[in-house]
């Protein structure tokens, strides 16, 4: 249910949502030391606040900084993989 009846009142009324479209959700947030890693290594300027404490999540980064850091995520993923999409199958087992 999104919306609350509660302490956030400004949240009501409840209703269901649905999403029509697939989406992932990260088990853990992504820490300044790894956004810090993206920014050194695609050169990619972010106004993303204090990066120094890299366990912390990192926090004020734009819906543009999410969406580069996604990509640059999945270009990663695909290359450590060695796949052309990281959700398909290895070659091998096709």
């Amino acid at each position: 249910m999104f919306g609350d009846n509660g302490e956030y009142y400004k949240e009501s009324p409840q209703c269901t949502v649905e999403i029509p479209y697939t989406y992932y959700l990260a088990r853990y947030p992504v820490t300044n030391g790894e956004f810090a890693r993206f920014v050194r290594e695609s050169g990619y300027i972010s106004d993303a606040a204090n990066l120094k404490q890299p366990d912390h999540p990192v926090v004020n980064v734009s819906w543009r900084d999410a969406i580069v850091y996604c990509q640059w995520l999945n270009m990663i993923l695909k290359d450590l993989a060695g796949l052309e999409d990281p959700r398909a199958p290895p070659k091998d087992q096709l």
